[in-house]
């Protein structure tokens, strides 16, 4: 079985999430990476964390809180108008989001297959936001601005979801985009994800690259991060994974 998954990204806990619950699937699947929908209206509501929760999250993600020698490891999915804002060269999601956005090791860009208005200062206030990796969403209207944050020397990545978040299946997968590390999303479940991970090996080859999923690890009701669901996804997933260094030395 061909190994190309460097991370596995699970997104939508919010303030119904167990915090510590985040931390045991860490622990048993280093390869998951927790992405966490921030906004400035919606936060607090369903997908979208609250302040209060962040923090938590924050002071549980150190290195020996609750016991773990390890960090979470997280993604910033940034909706709305925080993301508006940074486009137009705006500080504002650092002004009001530190310390907790310090421990986010990459931030995604929610386009949403969106035009957004992109002034030139926003580029230099990504690089203002520490060594974080940006994913860049490629949706068909703003992907000409990977190539702009690359010319910029920002660390920035492509994110191929057709369904602009929607969590529809696409045709077909996307070719990697030259050696840059490359995201995919869109539909995958712990129903389809068996099936669409052995189209994917076809497309990537020998290329290293990371899932996210989002819509069907919801409850079926929609109200809340269903951890049974997102158990049975990273489990699926596992055999797709690179054995990571972190994961040795914890065995």
């Amino acid at each position: 079985m061909a190994k190309f998954i460097k991370q596995v990204t699970v997104t939508g806990a919010d303030d119904t999430t167990d915090i510590k619950t985040l931390l045991g699937i860490t622990r048993a699947y280093p390869f998951v990476e927790f992405g966490i929908l921030i906004s400035q209206k919606q936060q607090g509501n369903c997908r979208f964390p609250s302040m209060d929760w962040l923090m938590h999250l924050m002071e549980a993600s150190l290195p020996y809180r609750y016991g773990q020698p390890f960090n979470l490891n997280l993604s910033a999915h940034l909706c709305g108008a925080w993301l508006r804002q940074l486009c137009l060269g705006h500080t504002t999601i650092w002004d009001v989001s530190e310390p907790w956005l310090s421990v986010f090791k990459r931030v995604q860009l929610n386009f949403h297959g969106e035009p957004h208005r992109i002034d030139d200062s926003f580029y230099p206030v990504l690089l203002q936001g520490g060594k974080k990796q940006y994913i860049f969403q490629m949706d068909g209207v703003n992907n000409h601005l990977l190539a702009k944050a690359l010319y910029h020397r920002v660390n920035a990545v492509p994110f191929f979801d057709r369904s602009h978040g929607s969590g529809t299946l696409p045709d077909d997968w996307p070719k990697p985009i030259l050696d840059l590390y490359c995201g995919y999303a869109g539909g995958l479940s712990p129903e389809n994800l068996a099936g669409q991970l052995d189209k994917m090996s076809f497309v990537v080859e020998r290329r290293h690259i990371w899932i996210d999923a989002e819509t069907h690890l919801r409850s079926n009701n929609d109200y809340h991060f269903d951890i049974d669901k997102v158990v049975r996804f990273v489990e699926i997933a596992k055999p797709y994974t690179l054995k990571s260094k972190a994961e040795a030395l914890r065995r």
